[in-house]
């Protein structure tokens, strides 16, 4: 059974998306050298810079969860690759995203097992982004 109708949306997590490979590769892929975090926030954000839009077929469900835990390699890419998103385009995500962002993630890894492992490696990944810009590797392959 066919989806019927699509609605205009501004974001999408791209694990579980559908993308047409010669739109993706048109507009560079995705980055590598963000690793994991804010790849699907960045590549979203380049596609409508492109001319494309996001949609969303309503009647199509996909379960998606967010880890659970996390340790401070993904505290490191979440907050290096916020920063480096932000400085390569100020617009989206806006200081204001950045700071919600920044607190909701403050607060579980205040709550998480290992806090100082998780607080240096936020912080190491925040300085990062904000003293060394990206490579700008693109995956397209």
């Amino acid at each position: 059974k066919g989806a019927k109708e699509c609605i205009h949306i501004d974001y999408a997590f791209t694990s579980g998306s559908l993308c047409k490979v010669d739109s993706c590769i048109a507009i560079g892929g995705f980055r590598e050298d963000y690793g994991i975090d804010w790849v699907d926030a960045e590549f979203n954000h380049r596609a409508q810079l492109n001319g494309y839009k996001l949609v969303c077929f309503p009647e199509c469900n996909l379960s998606h969860h967010l880890g659970g835990s996390y340790g401070p390699f993904r505290y490191y890419h979440i907050f290096r690759n916020m920063i480096w998103m932000h400085r390569e385009y100020p617009e989206n995500p806006s200081l204001e995203t950045v700071l919600y962002t920044a607190k909701f993630y403050l607060r579980a890894l205040l709550k998480s097992k290992h806090i100082f492992r998780n607080l240096s490696a936020a912080l190491c990944g925040f300085a990062y982004g904000i003293f060394h810009m990206p490579r700008k590797k693109l995956i397209t392959e």
